[in-house]
């Protein structure tokens, strides 16, 4: 092989482990883990878990596209062709900031008290 070439090859993959790799991995994390979304349907909340490898993926032109990945209202092949609209608001919030996306889901009887 040619010298530039090899060292071309050699930037693009420290560019690629040190930059795209670490914007990838912060981003799934980010995206793991079962939200509460409000379903467009049905007006009530919801658990979801939204496709973070995809989303870590997608991330990397610039913002990331989600997509469910499982819904509680999933019961049979046909409702899984939703819509999806429910993710609206949290794609709305992604391109801005992704304050939201960071938010465990709070299961009941799990929070601390309030005094």
């Amino acid at each position: 092989m040619n010298t530039p070439l090899i060292i071309l090859l050699a930037i693009l993959s420290v560019g690629v482990l040190y930059v795209l790799l670490p914007i990838a991995m912060d981003e799934y994390s980010r995206l793991r883990g079962p939200r509460v979304v409000t379903c467009p349907e049905t007006q009530a909340p919801v658990e979801v878990d939204l496709d973070a490898g995809f989303g870590a993926l997608t991330v990397l032109s610039g913002r990331p596209t989600l997509r469910v990945q499982r819904c509680e209202h999933w019961q049979d092949a046909e409702s899984r062709s939703c819509a999806q609209g429910c993710l609206q608001g949290i794609d709305a919030l992604a391109a801005r900031e992704h304050g939201l996306l960071t938010r465990p889901l709070q299961r009941a009887g799990s929070s601390a008290q309030q005094a």
